[in-house]
């Protein structure tokens, strides 16, 4: 699907368009690339547990607004 969100580079930036299908395609022709994406996908994942974990503990979200968070992630 179209990214629901916008994006801005900080710094120099290289950047791979993917046509429909071709992702897969992608992965085949180059596995390295696949475990890169896991590996930057879990570090993006780790860092925002770790960043809603911190809101929690400064009181900025209460863990029952939390919770829900994590709900709707999980839906």
């Amino acid at each position: 699907l179209p990214r629901s969100a916008t994006a801005v580079a900080r710094g120099k930036t290289s950047l791979l368009c993917i046509q429909p299908g071709g992702f897969l395609l992608k992965i085949r022709r180059d596995p390295t690339f696949a475990f890169e994406l896991l590996q930057s996908l879990s570090a993006r994942i780790r860092l925002t547990n770790e960043r809603l974990l911190g809101s929690v503990k400064e009181g900025q979200v209460d863990q029952e607004s939390l919770r829900k968070i994590l709900d709707k992630g999980a839906a």
